[in-house]
């Protein structure tokens, strides 16, 4: 696997979302890709909506997203 990059796409801001446990959270999705091709996105709350937080997230998401794409059993 190449180095890790990501660039963002898009965001969508003030959206909100419903967690299992029933709170309510304002946030922002952010779409990204990857340096190998895979599209992601991630959602942060408002209360973490800040350029390190948002770097940490989709970070570790794009890294996480790149793994499983090459994921690979059994082929020779």
């Amino acid at each position: 696997m190449a180095r890790l990059s990501w660039q963002t796409e898009r965001v969508v801001t003030d959206q909100v979302i419903n967690t299992p446990a029933g709170d309510t959270v304002v946030g922002n999705y952010v779409y990204y890709v990857t340096g190998e091709g895979n599209h992601g996105v991630v959602f942060v709350s408002a209360d973490k909506w800040n350029t390190k937080h948002v770097t940490e997230r989709v970070r570790a998401d794009a890294k996480q997203l790149d793994e499983i794409a090459a994921l690979t059993e059994g082929m020779g």
